[in-house]
């Protein structure tokens, strides 16, 4: 989405907010407490706080997308993409995670055991 509407500088930007939005569940400790100490832009440390800004809206644009939270998306008017085009963000980022996912995790089948994998 940011690459589509903002400059592609930033891009990185919104990449880590995005990133680091599941910290939390990473750390077992809460977002802010992890975040405010790493030398992240200013911007991203205030959508954490909840702050309105561009990181924060495309952030609740993704978690909305990731709920199928269809209600709210529909009501987006002020956000220079369509909804379908949001799908299409969506879908490509999703399917980028499952490139990522089985070309870096693939050795491992579901339900293998990591020890049963490593005698192979």
């Amino acid at each position: 989405m940011a690459v589509k509407i903002y400059t592609k500088e930033k891009a990185e930007g919104y990449f880590l907010t995005g990133f680091m939005s599941l910290i939390d569940v990473l750390t077992q400790r809460p977002s802010l407490e992890t975040i405010e100490p790493l030398p992240l832009a200013e911007e991203i440390k205030e959508a954490f706080r909840g702050e309105n800004n561009t990181y924060r809206k495309l952030l609740d644009i993704a978690v909305k997308l990731e709920a199928a939270d269809f209600d709210w998306l529909e009501r987006l008017t002020d956000f220079p993409l369509t909804l379908s085009q949001l799908f299409e963000c969506y879908g490509r980022a999703a399917a980028w995670a499952e490139r990522l996912f089985h070309e870096y995790f693939n050795e491992y089948k579901d339900g293998d055991d990591v020890e049963e994998q490593e005698s192979l």
